[in-house]
């Protein structure tokens, strides 16, 4: 694992058609069912990514220290944020987290030192957030999350004493039965007041 991290110069990753095991998909890293992202090359200097839909698991650093990033996609098959996935990527401005598999996991500073992100959008309810996930984001001003959702405990908790950050609640909207979801579509109300976040 994190074999090809803080490769700074690192623009694209080539994998023989035979490999029986990895793959790559326009420069980037995966296991051979693309279920797994291993390794985005973080000498790259795109601005936005859209993970392929159908992957799983994102790998431990495998976006770590990637400046250039200022957008990413996440499609809903996504269940897994590995450890420092997103660590250090300095142009990454906001994160929406879709809803999809029937459990997510984002592991420890996941997204920390995100040192321009702004927003963030969880619209999972099921999901596990670990220690220090967002740590050191210190743009970070507004959360989108359920109430008194697993998240919305994150958030509020004593672990987050240092800055206010303004968080809005979001529904689920059935639309019909499509179970798409959706904010309100006026301004979300700011129900909470203030959490407070480190």
């Amino acid at each position: 694992d994190s074999a090809f991290s803080i490769c700074s110069s690192l623009l694209s990753i080539e994998v023989d058609a035979n490999n029986k095991s990895y793959c790559d998909v326009d420069g980037v890293l995966f296991t051979n069912d693309k279920a797994t992202l291993i390794q985005y090359p973080i000498g790259n200097k795109a601005t936005n990514y859209a993970i392929l839909d159908g992957v799983k698991t994102i790998e431990d650093c495998a976006f770590s220290h990637c400046n250039s990033i200022k957008s990413i996609v996440i499609p809903r098959s996504v269940a897994r944020f590995g450890s420092h996935a997103f660590s250090y990527c300095g142009g990454l401005e906001s994160i929406t987290i879709p809803s999809g598999a029937s459990s997510k996991y984002i592991y420890s500073y996941a997204f920390s030192n995100c040192s321009n992100l702004t927003s963030v959008t969880i619209e999972s309810q099921a999901i596990t957030i670990y220690s220090g996930a967002f740590d050191n984001c210190s743009s970070l001003e507004t959360i989108y999350l359920y109430y008194n959702s697993s998240v919305d405990k994150y958030f509020s908790s004593s672990e987050y004493t240092k800055k206010y950050l303004d968080v809005y609640y979001i529904y689920y909207n059935l639309n019909g039965g499509s179970g798409d979801f959706a904010r309100q579509k006026k301004s979300p109300a700011k129900l909470s007041g203030r959490f407070c976040y480190s």
